[in-house]
């Protein structure tokens, strides 16, 4: 995943989606019959030209999971719909620990539990 600055939308690699729901020995392959139906990102690259990529945003990355038939999409979907302009991450310390991360709403209630880096010092003590 990249976060794309300009526009604050998420990125995802639509081959690493691939690979995580249905692990194809050829992603390339399985994305390559997959893709016709869905339109590729067109991202500036370094001579300035756009050029389509494998990454897709949010709504993009949501087309591809539902094709796939796969035990984890549903979970996968679940997760995917938190990215949002709403959703705020945050690492959690603790005496300069990293320690948790989370997604917060702009109410700051948590929508989402990230990385667990430390469960040690969760409680704090």
């Amino acid at each position: 995943m990249k976060l794309c600055a300009e526009s604050k939308n998420w990125l995802f690699s639509a081959i690493d989606v691939v690979v995580a729901l249905s692990k194809p020995k050829i992603p390339r392959n399985y994305w390559s019959e997959l893709h016709e139906k869905i339109v590729q990102l067109k991202l500036p690259a370094e001579d300035g030209k756009l050029r389509e990529t494998d990454m897709l945003n949010k709504d993009g990355i949501l087309l591809l999971a539902k094709r796939i038939n796969s035990a984890q999409t549903e979970a996968f979907i679940d997760w995917i719909t938190q990215f949002g302009c709403a959703k705020k991450n945050y690492l959690v310390k603790h005496k300069n620990i990293d320690v948790i991360e989370i997604g917060l709403d702009d109410n700051g209630s948590i929508l989402a539990f990230g990385k667990l880096f430390n469960d040690a010092h969760l409680s704090g003590g």
